[in-house]
């Protein structure tokens, strides 16, 4: 609305300061419409990218899993004494796994040269390592083949070697994505940071806005009646605008508040890899998995119970744990709580739990955990054992994300770990049965 006519003698230069004024509202707003559709953009991309890279990760802890599918043949036929089965299992996963690994390289074809030349370069480090342990797996079928059993036998440690070359492979490989993706996340963490200061020109700009358009209405409403229903209009935009900054902030943050949950988790995953990375017993693993993730949760205490031979469940490792004479050092399969989550192989969250069950151990005494939290590890739908933490307060919901992905990655490696040694203690029968028959042979 324009200004009235007043005698050019008499008339203020107020009608300047309203075409000024609807200037910068109009930057002002289009400033904040524009920075807010940048910072989504920033933390959408930022939220896409990092999924695309633990979709990648997961990829290559498939392609593990792949590897242990190629692996498992040569040892089991230790036990079943079929070669052809055995080999035919070998073949398959080795087809399997190379289909995996071509998928794998033709998707580096969309990513920046450098990052993908560096994949590329551990790819080819996993295949080298890969191609050496199925050497070794055919030298193993044809001894079997031919009858020779000990010979067989001897190959068996050298192709565990080279398994376990494959595994550091991998282990490098991931390693070396999960930096590239907290590099390009740190990237896009600046870069939002960086816009996120011009949040405070705009508030300073709509603050101004406001307080003009005030000035304006108040000097106008004076003199000119009519520019009244102008003013309100114009307030009325501004406190649009307001509450659209004041939206895309709520969303803003929302937004990164989820990516930062993400990166918790997947941080707290990577360090408990190398927690459990390297030459380790079930005792000792176990002691390194619950201590690090009890820490990670702010969980004040915490035991794991690993299977026995006799079908039980057993404490094998704990965490500011304080033993009373009414704990049980064992369950059996569907006894309490941490037989019926080892049987139902599903977790159970409790609050207000008892003081029964155990107690957090202090310098001021010993205090009943508020929260309960028991873990069946299970790889496989097999239960490789199961981890109790006690809380003060009841987990959020991220914390139980990342317990429930922990748990599968522990359990994961307990298996390993396990068919490992009792391949190691077959290896070692199988020895030990050799030197003992040679000198009847002769």
């Amino acid at each position: 609305m324009s200004p009235p006519d007043i005698a050019p003698q008499s008339q203020p230069k107020w009608h300047l300061l309203y075409y000024a004024l609807a200037a910068f509202d109009i930057l002002t707003v289009l400033a904040s419409v524009y920075l807010g559709i940048q910072i989504m953009n920033v933390y959408s991309r930022s939220v896409e990218i990092n999924q695309e890279w633990a979709r990648r990760l997961e990829a290559y802890a498939d392609l593990g899993r792949l590897a242990q599918a190629v692996n498992a043949p040569g040892n089991d036929v230790f036990d079943t004494q079929d070669t052809s089965a055995e080999a035919t299992k070998m073949r398959t996963a080795r087809t399997a796994f190379a289909t995996r690994m071509d998928d794998l390289r033709r998707e580096l074809e969309h990513l920046e040269q450098s990052s993908a030349a560096t994949i590329t370069q551990h790819l080819d480090a996993v295949q080298t390592a890969m191609t050496a342990m199925i050497s070794e797996e055919e030298l193993i079928f044809s001894y079997f083949s031919q009858q020779r059993s000990q010979e067989a036998g001897q190959r068996m440690a050298t192709m565990d070697r080279k398994y376990a070359a494959v595994n550091d492979a991998l282990a490098y490989l991931r390693t070396h994505v999960a930096a590239m993706q907290d590099a390009n996340f740190i990237d896009q963490m600046a870069t939002a940071r960086q816009l996120q200061k011009f949040e405070y020109l705009v508030a300073f700009g709509v603050l101004f806005m406001v307080s003009a358009a005030l000035l304006y209405g108040h000097h106008i409403s004076v003199r000119i009646t009519q520019t009244t229903q102008e003013r309100e209009q114009t307030l009325t935009a501004l406190a649009e605008a307001s509450r659209i900054l004041e939206q895309q902030n709520a969303e803003l943050a929302r937004t990164r508040d989820s990516a930062l949950e993400a990166a918790w988790i997947k941080t707290g995953q990577t360090e408990l890899s190398d927690r459990m990375r390297g030459k380790q017993d079930l005792r000792e693993l176990g002691q390194n998995a619950l201590s690090y993730i009890a820490a990670y949760v702010n969980a004040l205490v915490g035991v794991l119970y690993l299977p026995t031979e006799d079908g039980r469940l057993s404490l094998t490792s704990s965490y500011a744990y304080a033993k009373r004479k009414s704990h049980h050092e064992s369950f059996a399969f569907g006894e309490g709580l941490i037989g019926q989550a080892a049987v139902s192989q599903k977790p159970l969250l409790l609050h207000d739990v008892a003081q029964e069950h155990f107690s957090i151990s202090s310098a001021l005494g010993e205090t009943a955990p508020r929260g309960l939290a028991v873990l069946p590890l299970v790889y496989r739908d097999i239960t490789e054992g199961v981890i109790v933490l006690g809380t003060l307060h009841a987990l959020p919901t991220t914390h139980c994300t990342f317990l429930t992905q922990a748990a599968a990655d522990v359990a994961s490696v307990f298996s390993t770990t396990r068919a490992q040694l009792q391949a190691q203690t077959l290896r070692q029968t199988t020895q030990a049965q050799a030197v003992e028959f040679q000198p009847q042979q002769e």
